[in-house]
């Protein structure tokens, strides 16, 4: 089934952050919803004080949370650089 994103509110921590379109190459829909998350605890907040939509999709990756260490760092690396390669993406609309 097709998922009505004027229904569903969605959410992806893609790229260190929450929604970001400057890096997101892949993770793009069209949705009627405009709430912008500053950080975790912002989302947190939001959904304490029930300030989002009744349906939510999530988008996580916790393959990639770690303690900080060694194994953060280097993964922090990594994502910072997909990020730039991505953002060239997006800024120059090398992939549609």
């Amino acid at each position: 089934h097709d998922i009505d994103y004027n229904e569903v509110f969605y959410i992806s921590d893609n790229g260190m952050g929450w929604n970001k379109t400057s890096t997101s190459v892949r993770d793009k829909i069209e949705s009627r919803f405009n709430i912008p998350i500053k950080n975790t605890n912002h989302l947190i907040e939001l959904l304490k004080n029930n300030k989002l939509p009744n349906k939510i999709m999530l988008n996580a990756h916790p393959d990639t949370f770690f303690d900080f260490g060694i194994k953060w760092m280097l993964n922090y690396i990594l994502i910072k650089s997909k990020n730039i390669i991505k953002w060239v993406i997006v800024k120059f609309k090398i992939i549609k």
